[in-house]
């Protein structure tokens, strides 16, 4: 099974911030150019404005399977899921085209009170027209923060926008699926549909404790297996908070696949 969870692609998209393009051409197309991302459409790379292409690349590398083994072609067709896009069709690229495919799916919002981190927020001109796009990697009460590409001279770069901009700047924003949908397309049937894996058992949440992350400097590593030395798959700032679900030997265990050095935690 296949899945994807907002906050490790929320931390890919941050990790890019400073990242300057070379005009059209850039990492994030040349990338997915690798393995026919937009599916017979042509490569991107030095072809079109990046902003939307580098939401997909964000996605794209945070597919997780139950293997731990991740091929271009789970990347390609949960990713493609995940936007509400077909794999026989190239509107990945486009801002208006990934607008039109929340829109369609019934997963399009546009009242900031239901914004989630990992949202696709799109910008607006003033006849209506959507432009531009970004994820949401952020808010407080004044407005969210939003990780966009190419923009301020091709940078990828994280800007704020007031509450006040929704229905004006920004258009609305589009939630991708995110977590727990399984991805088995046949290689005999591009075309089949994923079906939701089943739902797990509630924990019940008294038992397990939250803990809030301290005194890290810049980030706290997420890694695959409970030692320094295994892979880092996301990360975790001051102030988040996770819950721990078990123990093992100093490392605490924040979710189905994340260990964390409990001695950046304190309990709360």
């Amino acid at each position: 099974m296949a899945s994807l969870f907002a906050k490790p692609c929320v931390d890919t998209a941050k990790e890019w911030e400073g990242y300057t393009s070379d005009g059209l051409y850039n990492a994030y197309a040349e990338r997915l150019d690798e393995c026919d991302f937009f599916a017979g459409c042509g490569k991107k790379n030095g072809q079109v404005d990046y902003c939307g292409i580098a939401f997909c690349y964000w996605l794209f590398m945070n597919v997780i399977t139950d293997s731990g083994e991740v091929t271009d072609d789970d990347r390609k067709y949960m990713t493609h899921y995940a936007m509400y896009q077909s794999d026989d069709c190239c509107t990945s690229a486009g801002c208006t085209q990934q607008s039109d495919a929340y829109k369609a799916a019934g997963a399009w919002y546009t009242n900031p009170q239901d914004l989630e981190r990992g949202d696709q927020i799109f910008f607006q001109k003033s006849n209506g027209q959507i432009y531009h796009t970004g994820m949401c990697t952020g808010w407080d009460d004044d407005g969210a923060y939003v990780t966009e590409a190419n923009v301020e001279g091709r940078q990828t770069l994280t800007r704020f926008y007031p509450y006040s901009e929704f229905g004006k700047k920004i258009a609305g924003f589009g939630r991708p699926r995110y977590d727990g949908w399984e991805a088995s397309a046949s290689s005999d049937d591009e075309d089949v549909e994923p079906t939701p894996a089943p739902a797990p058992e509630p924990t019940p949440e008294p038992s397990y404790d939250k803990y809030e992350v301290v005194g890290v400097s810049s980030f706290l590593n997420v890694r695959e297996a409970p030692t320094k030395d295994s892979k880092s798959i996301w990360k975790l700032f001051d102030g988040d908070i996770v819950t721990i679900y078990e123990e093992q030997d100093g490392w605490g265990r924040i979710d189905d696949y994340g260990w964390v050095c409990m001695d950046y935690l304190k309990k709360i």
